[in-house]
């Protein structure tokens, strides 16, 4: 049989064409890359560019090059990241598995439906948690100094050398290998073909291929290991705190903040990406640990920790009791926990101790699992002087200095003293829980870390786990604004061991929680239903992505959590409110949240269990589109009956009511636009913006796609420091202008009023998060008062001063601090002023007597000197109110 013959090619020309083309364009680049070798090698060499020069890969923040990617070396997982076995009985405290609780309501077995659906999966590859109840933050830092320095009476300033934890690795140097067995090997001593062992331990640094740098303070020349650990953000961190207020102070904040959010999270993303997997990027620290164990890593000098329960202990049969879920493993309870050491920082800070430090913190959700992001700090085991590092074997109350600052702050988050220690051992008075730490750091500063527990919990009888002392906690919102008897944070724990006032403890947690249910949620609910959003609310079918998350604002967690109420509790809301739309949007928030964690639990599954483990996100895109169908798809009757009630009562109970539970198709109950919009928002998966308009407007009738999702990124939880400086950044800004020569120009009065209404939606993220500090409350409130007086007309100008009059009221709920009344009482004269020039001369006078009587509480007469210059005033209020003032202030 002939061949066939060849058919012609159309595009031989022009591929002939291209071919030419692009041999040309490889012989050109071929000649600048030898002229600029060329050059480079008779160019002087400074320092480090020799050696910057052998490199080609890089690393920064935003992530790693290829090459970086490609340069893994092989990996064998260590025992503690393959192994759920408990620790070892000598290191191991009784205070942990030792609950006072000793009953449970009768609904345990439906409560832990869920829990059990998790535990029926494979073991795990890495059990570690993150649990500061059960993990020592000490353990973290393992720099060792001989002694510390005291506190220091005043803060050092930012220009002055500060002895730190690298300097101290230049001019101490164990003599021998085994001096310091637990000690990071000298920076001097790594580099990216590297790695230390010791006798006692196995010291795995970060191995990446990246260029050396040479430090500015000295002539050696850094490692790749440096690059990866050059920056210590706690010292620029701290050193920023300690600035003057002003523009400057909050514009390097806020850079820091972003900067540390940012790396966090692009580490967290490998970390999670990688694990289980042979070959990593970022190898974990087998030094660092706590009680409660688990796999920890460090990257550019920050500490990874992840949120998974561990197992704490075993019986004599074997059986395996883990630090959350008891007899099961229970990694969301875990992560739950992870977050209380977020918010039990935030409470901390917010009591306003200018002599208490902080570390920076963040939290990253990513493929199903919670990695919590801090800085490291220069303490250490040595350093301790408050709480208990090692299970209530030890407790500190070392420092009277810190002793003084502690209960200063236990007064203030409304926390009794309690002794705390084991049996046997000596018992020391501590504000907060018994693992709280206290400690003056190396470089003078007192830092408290470990806050997981530090709100008290709520009562354990509500619960079907008699773990959930551990991770169930009061909101410190109720604590400071809804109840006013002093609370103990280590109640039904056996880290309460006093005898003789355990039971007072017990029975004031009890009262609280009975307090919290039987009126601040009826009370919520009241409210809720008549709210005017969502009595207007309308289930049209031309519903914008805005108006739902205006809907969904009404009901956020942040208006939840600002009443004092946990998410857990949107159930009892529910049981508590008749209105047919507001029980509509609660039962669909309710369900979102569910779809949110059974996702999360499935991807878990997917990392622990998949034989090949990849980077890519395509595996866990799919589990989202598969259960998003499940919720879409009309004909799921056996998904929205018995399994989605069950699921739905198991974790909010009293969400359904009888009759819902019957033959009732739940399906009817929610609204699919709020389920899945909702879910979005709490997830961090975005649609594409033609799929989104599709959806909203055929809900019912729409398939969702592997190519509608447009990306899943790591959801983020940081420190209310990012928000509210940036909101002061601007608010200063603002202020500046304002403060010129030319302020008055249309073109600066403009600027004014945009760099206000950021700063305004700022603070309003800000106070969400925080909304009982005072000053977060208090720089709102001076936002306000600008506003009124850049306001296009005296009706906006009257509503922005009513605004800034309840956040003073807010700020001086708890302290009537003299900063506050002061600008409280100004701009009430400012109002007062306003309201004269309307012609209200009745209003502008009580005004100002309402003002004067701002400064007649205490700690406000320093003021009066102020005042006293403005003659007019204290002629308007009365020679009687002005006498009763001076007499308050005879100089």
């Amino acid at each position: 049989m002939a061949s066939a013959l060849p058919r012609p090619d159309p595009y031989a020309d022009s591929k002939g064409w291209l071919k030419t083309k692009w041999a040309g364009f490889r012989k050109s680049l071929g000649k600048k890359k030898t002229k600029k070798a060329k050059q480079a090698s008779q160019a002087p060499a400074s320092k480090g560019e020799n050696a910057s020069a052998e490199y080609k890969g890089s690393y920064s923040v935003q992530g790693i090059a290829e090459k970086d990617l490609d340069t893994q070396h092989e990996y064998t997982p260590h025992a503690y990241e393959l192994d759920t076995s408990p620790i070892s009985s000598p290191s191991l405290p009784n205070i942990y598995a030792d609950n006072i609780v000793t009953s449970s309501p009768s609904h345990s077995s439906l409560s832990n439906s869920l829990a059990s659906s998790s535990s029926t999966t494979s073991e795990p590859l890495s059990s570690s948690s993150v649990s500061s109840s059960s993990s020592s933050a000490s353990s973290n830092y393992i720099d060792d100094t001989p002694s510390h320095p005291p506190i220091r009476a005043s803060p050092t300033p930012s220009y002055a050398p500060r002895y730190t934890s690298w300097d101290e690795d230049r001019s101490h140097t164990p003599s021998t290998p085994d001096a310091h067995p637990r000690r990071h090997i000298s920076r001097a001593d790594r580099n990216s073909f590297q790695m230390y062992n010791s006798s006692a331990s196995n010291i795995v640094h970060l191995n990446i291929d990246t260029p050396p740098l040479t430090r500015s303070s000295g002539s050696r020349q850094s490692s790749a290991a440096d690059l990866v650990e050059e920056r210590s953000w706690n010292r620029e961190f701290q050193d920023i705190v300690e600035l003057p207020e002003g523009v400057v102070k909050h514009g390097k904040m806020e850079q820091l903040a972003s900067e540390f959010v940012e790396t966090a999270t692009t580490y967290a993303r490998i970390i999670i990406s990688e694990l289980g997997d042979r070959k990593k990027t970022l190898k974990p620290d087998s030094v660092l640990g706590g009680i409660a164990g688990g796999v920890k890593y460090i990257a550019k000098g920050i500490i990874f920790k992840f949120a998974l329960d561990s197992i704490i202990h075993r019986s004599s049969t074997g059986a395996p009791l883990w630090m959350y879920g008891g007899d099961q493993q229970d990694d969301e309870a875990a992560m739950k926990a992870a977050r209380k050491e977020l918010t039990g920082l935030e409470a901390h800070w917010t009591t306003l101790l200018p002599s208490v430090h902080y570390p920076l913190m963040a939290i990253i959700d990513y493929k199903g699992f919670r990695v919590l992001a801090m800085c490291e700090l220069p303490i250490g085991r040595d350093t301790i002087v408050y709480g208990s590092d090692d299970g209530g074997k030890t407790v500190h109350a070392d420092n009277e200095d810190v002793n003084t600052l502690m209960k200063s702050v236990g007064k203030r988050l409304k926390l009794v003293g309690h002794l705390v220690g084991l049996p046997g051992t000596q018992k020391k008075e501590i504000y907060g829980p018994g693992d709280i730490e206290g400690h003056i750091g190396r470089d003078g500063r007192v830092y408290v870390v470990d806050f997981g527990r530090l709100m008290p919990p709520e009562d354990p009888h509500r619960s079907a786990s008699t773990r959930a002392v551990y991770y169930r906690h009061l909101r410190p919102e109720f604590i400071r604004m809804h109840w006013s008897e002093p609370l103990c944070s280590d109640a039904f724990t056996g880290w309460d061991a006093d005898p003789t006032a355990r039971e007072a403890h017990t029975s004031a947690i009890i009262r609280a929680s009975d307090y919290l249910h039987n009126t601040v949620i009826p009370k919520f609910a009241s409210e809720l239903e008549e709210g005017t959003c969502i009595q207007g609310w309308k289930w049209q079918e031309d519903v914008t992505v805005t108006a739902v998350h205006d809907l969904l604002d009404t009901i956020s967690s942040h208006r939840i959590h600002e009443a004092g109420i946990n998410m857990r509790h949107l159930g009892s809301i529910r049981k508590h409110t008749t209105c047919e739309t507001t029980r509509k949007i609660l039962l669909s928030i309710c369900v979102s949240r569910l779809a949110k964690n059974e996702v999360q639990m499935l991807m878990r599954d997917l990392m622990r269990n998949s034989e090949t483990h990849t980077s890519s996100d395509t595996p866990f895109l799919e589990i989202v589109v598969a259960y998003l169908r499940c919720i879409l798809d009309t004909e799921q009757e056996n998904f929205w009956g018995s399994h989605l009630k069950e699921k739905l009562m198991a974790r909010y109970p009293s969400v359904l009511s009888a009759e819902e539970l019957g033959d009732c198709c739940l399906r009817k109950l929610v609204d699919m636009r709020l389920v899945i919009i909702h879910f979005m928002k709490i997830t961090g998966i975005k649609l594409v913006k033609k799929a989104l308009r599709n959806f909203l407007r055929h809900p019912e009738n729409f398939l969702i796609l592997f190519t509608d999702i447009k990306v899943m990124q790591p959801r983020v939880q940081h420190m209310h420091v990012v928000s509210s400086s940036s909101a002061m950044h601007m608010f200063m800004s603002a202020q500046e202008i304002a403060s010129g020569a030319d302020a008055c120009s249309v073109m600066n009065r403009a600027a004014i009023v945009r760099l206000l209404r950021v700063a305004d939606q700022k603070f309003r993220r800000t106070f969400d998060a925080v909304p009982y500090c005072p000053l977060i409350a208090y720089n709102w409130a001076r936002v306000y008062v600008d506003r009124a007086r850049f306001a296009s007309s005296n009706e906006k100008a009257l509503q922005f001063y009513q605004r800034s009059f309840d956040l003073f009221g807010r700020s001086t709920k708890n302290f009537n601090t003299p900063w506050t009344l002061k600008a409280w009482a100004a701009a009430l004269k400012d109002k007062a002023k306003l309201k004269r020039a309307m012609g209200d001369d009745e209003e502008a006078a009580r005004l100002e007597v309402e003002a004067a009587h701002k400064l007649t509480f205490p700690g406000v007469p320093h003021f009066l000197l102020e005042w006293g210059k403005d003659v007019d005033f204290f002629t308007k209020i009365g020679d009687d109110t002005a006498s009763k003032l001076c007499s308050k202030h005879p100089d």
